[in-house]
């Protein structure tokens, strides 16, 4: 799965760092096309975690002068991802000058 991810944009891993040691707690996939987030420890959702690391995303898109990015699905039982993005969307991008396209399956 991860060549995929690596073949298709910037796979990077989320880390937090406890007791001086960086944990691996998920992982992103920075593409034009989608913006796979994924927390997979459950200690560390609904922390605030995804939201910087969408930020994150949003800077780099930035850095290479994109002016679009889209999230290719989102389930619709994942209501912390949907609020996320609309908090974001609402809020910031459009400011920004963003477009973000969801869809929710």
């Amino acid at each position: 799965m991860y060549n995929h991810l690596n073949n298709h944009g910037e796979l990077y891993y989320i880390e937090i760092l406890e007791n001086n040691v960086f944990i691996p707690i998920g992982d992103v996939t920075f593409c034009q096309y989608d913006m796979p987030i994924v927390i997979g420890d459950k200690k560390y959702r609904n922390k605030g975690i995804g939201k910087l690391v969408l930020q994150t995303l949003i800077a780099r898109a930035k850095e290479l002068k994109m002016t679009k990015l889209n999230v290719k699905e989102i389930f619709k039982f994942n209501k912390q991802s949907q609020k996320l993005l609309k908090v974001l969307v609402l809020n910031k991008l459009a400011i920004l000058k963003f477009h973000i396209h969801i869809l929710l399956i």
